[in-house]
């Protein structure tokens, strides 16, 4: 992960420009202009669903990252090293999404393809509950985070698509902001979930 960070260290240190510099008035008229924008986005009819689902979708991978380490340790009895295993697994559906988001350039309708990549998370998630082998898990969690990488790709493009430039940079910001509480409430909640209905259960849910 250190890694990683350096590299992105080094890739963004050679961005030059001279920065653009815009008055934007006091932190008290930023705060009011940044909590302006929620109502006239979520009464966006085309904003609205799409905010919800990006957030949802935050809740389910913070959900998800934190109860695979106790499907690894107490529904596979796999050991720790598993648990590195299955998020290893989870990163590689990139492989399968990568040929079908190009698939989707030029495509007229996103929809269908963002639907349907949300219900294969849905029930491959479910399917680990049922499941008691790490190969079958593993292969869940692969198709898991293909399905996952989808929604990702198909959700931002209909956000372009679908939203005026104007509204895009707003609607955006909301969605970044209530991303940003999810995941708080998601890495609170998962461990609430375990407890109140066992493992099998905060699966399922």
């Amino acid at each position: 992960e250190a890694a990683v960070m350096l590299l992105a260290l080094v890739c963004t240190a050679g961005i030059g420009g001279k920065p653009i510099v815009i008055d934007s008035g006091s932190l008290t008229e930023r705060l009011t202009d940044g909590l302006g924008a929620f109502p006239g986005v979520l009464g966006d009819v085309h904003a609205w669903p799409l905010v919800l689902a990006s957030v949802l979708r935050t809740l389910v991978r913070v959900l998800w990252g934190a109860l695979l380490v106790v499907v690894a340790l107490r529904l596979l009895h796999a050991g720790s090293l598993s648990v590195g295993l299955l998020q290893a697994v989870s990163g590689l559906g990139v492989l399968i999404a990568l040929p079908v988001t190009v698939a989707q350039i030029g495509r007229s309708r996103l929809a269908l393809p963002c639907l349907l990549s949300f219900l294969a998370a849905g029930i491959t998630v479910g399917l680990v509950s049922a499941a008691t082998a790490l190969p079958v898990v593993a292969v869940l969690v692969f198709i898991w985070g293909g399905s996952m990488a989808i929604a990702d790709a198909t959700s931002l493009s209909l956000l372009h698509r679908l939203l005026p430039t104007e509204a895009f940079s707003r609607t955006v910001t909301v969605m970044e902001s209530l991303k940003l509480l999810t995941e708080g409430a998601g890495a609170l909640l998962a461990p609430l979930l375990v407890a109140l209905f066992g493992l099998l259960a905060a699966l399922v849910v």
